[in-house]
């Protein structure tokens, strides 16, 4: 403990180690919440591309349900922007669909 008794710091080497310690204080929590954020989005494509690789790697009838559930999400957004198209030209182009619809 004699080291610390002959350690004489400047007033320049105080303050650019104040400054230094201030800087890893208010700078290195942003910087670790930021890797945080960085590894939590990594992570979650990571998952997904492990799901997908799974799915893959089953075989036939493992990934049949899938492939039918994608498609069947596909048709239901393709039909709710059929609908969607269809509703909004009524006012130029009545058609049957606009009158059964009431517009």
């Amino acid at each position: 403990m004699d080291f610390l008794q002959n350690l004489h710091i400047g007033g320049g080497t105080a303050a650019i180690l104040l400054i230094g310690l201030c800087i890893l204080c208010t700078v290195g929590p942003v910087l670790l919440s930021g890797l945080h954020f960085v590894g939590a989005i990594l992570a979650g494509f990571g998952h997904l591309v492990t799901m997908v690789l799974h799915v893959v790697s089953g075989g036939p009838q493992t990934w049949c349900g899938c492939l039918v559930l994608i498609g069947g999400c596909g048709f239901v957004a393709l039909m709710v922007w059929l609908v969607g198209t269809a509703l909004s030209s009524c006012g130029t182009n009545p058609t049957n669909f606009c009158a059964l619809l009431g517009r």
